[in-house]
């Protein structure tokens, strides 16, 4: 990797905070040519455009059901950072970082939703159903081409759909990829992400790997990495492969 390459991980993480309409269970969100500019799909009539922010390493607190139709680029969901084409589908877990680069001259959509454990919905008898969707979306799952296909041509009518009918197609998306064939399912992180506790470690790592990522050729000492870091050695050990997914000799 080149060190212009490096550039795209922009490691300062942002912390995301979506906003919703009181008659919204979820937000349904469009681009049709990048990642800066997305509509937010509010009915059959009405889009309002939204700036997006997948191009930056960021967070938050909804899950998202991603869906790119058309492009390619480089993905990054926690740990796992890799290169990606179309049809693509992601199902990402609550706080879980994550970005898209390189995404020009693209088209999809995505579904963004927060569920909390005393929601309604997930006091309905089948959603018990979704307990290991949700689990494994902790590290994020990345579909087949096959189910992408699949399940993102029924994504692509949500922005159309009323609210009540809009609702009823996406718990049948959700049953849908609930199903999925293990074989046609596989995780992206190795690390699973939360907030708890974390927050005033992960300026500082973020701090670290990019000096890392862009000095990559020189000598990287443990004492100047720690004092990058302002932290203590056993603290530094602790954190850094909580972040990262490994340690910071193995990065």
């Amino acid at each position: 990797m080149s060190g212009r390459g490096v550039q795209i991980f922009r490691l300062s993480l942002q912390i995301e905070t979506i906003p919703r309409s009181s008659n919204e269970s979820f937000r349904v969100l469009r681009r049709r040519d990048n990642l800066k500019e997305v509509e937010h799909c509010e009915g059959s009539v009405s889009a309002t455009p939204v700036e997006g922010v997948g191009e930056r390493w960021h967070l938050h607190k909804e899950m998202e059901l991603t869906f790119i139709e058309r492009g390619e680029g480089v993905r990054v969901v926690g740990d796992n950072v890799a290169p990606f084409s179309s049809p693509e589908l992601v199902l990402l877990g609550s706080d879980l970082p994550h970005c898209w680069h390189g995404l020009r001259h693209s088209t999809g959509c995505a579904v963004q939703f927060h569920w909390s454990l005393d929601h309604p919905l997930r006091s309905l008898p089948g959603a018990t159903l979704l307990g290991d969707l949700w689990h494994r979306a902790a590290r994020g799952i990345l579909f087949s081409p096959v189910v992408a296909n699949r399940v993102g041509a029924r994504m692509t009518e949500l922005g159309n759909c009323e609210p009540l009918s809009r609702m009823g197609l996406f718990l049948q998306i959700l049953g849908e990829i609930s199903a999925t064939a293990p074989t046609d399912m596989k995780p992206l992180s190795r690390t699973e992400f939360g907030l708890a506790g974390g927050l005033r470690h992960e300026a500082a790592i973020a701090q670290v790997v990019r000096h890392v990522l862009e000095n990559y050729a020189d000598p990287q000492p443990l004492e100047q990495v720690l004092r990058r870091a302002g932290m203590s050695k056993a603290t530094f050990a602790r954190q850094f492969p909580r972040f990262t997914g490994s340690t910071f000799t193995q990065f």
